[in-house]
């Protein structure tokens, strides 16, 4: 319906705005977490900072 309509668009706008983007930083290294079943796979790719190394 149009409630779900609404905030399906309101999740596309927050994950594409600025805060949740960001350009990689050469030196650090890169993680990708996966996550599989039976009915669906997913994965992320994140990048390490200075306080994570």
């Amino acid at each position: 319906g149009a409630e779900e309509d609404a905030a399906f668009q309101r999740l596309k706008r927050e994950l594409c705005s600025a805060p949740i983007l960001s350009l990689p930083d050469g030196p650090y290294d890169f993680v990708v977490y996966c996550d599989a079943s039976l009915n669906g796979l997913g994965a992320v790719l994140m990048q390490r900072n200075k306080k994570d190394s």
